[in-house]
């Protein structure tokens, strides 16, 4: 996440975040965290977000790695009848991209991210995922890969 941040503070022209700031937003709504942390107006904001979207389109979306034995506990999981989903804010086309890539497309029920308003939360597509397997929150685990 810190070479599309970094890239997008570059092109608005922006000086460029400490590393624990960097580090401190990963996983968090870009949109809200352009305005929010890094103190952009709204419209400079969504301009920041279309400059990191398209570095991610070029080159971020082909730098995720897989953490180690995930593949076969996602296959582990699919092959007991386990439902799965991903509930990203990541652009839902990069998430579904990414697990096509990584060869992890197959073990998922549904993949859902945010739209291209930024307008979902975490919550309301973690919400989108259940209604779409069938789950309801007692059945439903969240496993997250940042903190």
């Amino acid at each position: 996440m810190m070479n599309k941040l970094i890239y997008a503070h570059r092109m608005m022209e922006k000086t460029i975040p400490s590393d624990d700031v960097l580090h401190s937003v990963i996983g968090g709504p870009l949109l809200e965290t352009y305005i929010s942390t890094f103190g952009f107006e709204a419209a400079e904001a969504k301009k920041a977000v279309t400059c990191y979207r398209d570095f991610y389109a070029r080159q971020g979306i082909k730098e995720a790695r897989l953490y180690d034995g995930i593949k076969e506990l996602l296959g582990f999981l699919s092959g007991n009848d386990i439902r799965s989903g991903i509930a990203t804010l990541k652009a839902e086309r990069f998430a579904k991209t990414m697990a096509k890539n990584l060869g992890i497309g197959q073990f998922f029920s549904v993949i859902h991210g945010v739209d291209e308003n930024d307008k979902s939360t975490k919550a309301q597509i973690i919400e989108r995922c259940m209604a779409d397997v069938g789950g309801s929150p007692a059945e439903t685990l969240m496993i997250g890969d940042s903190l």
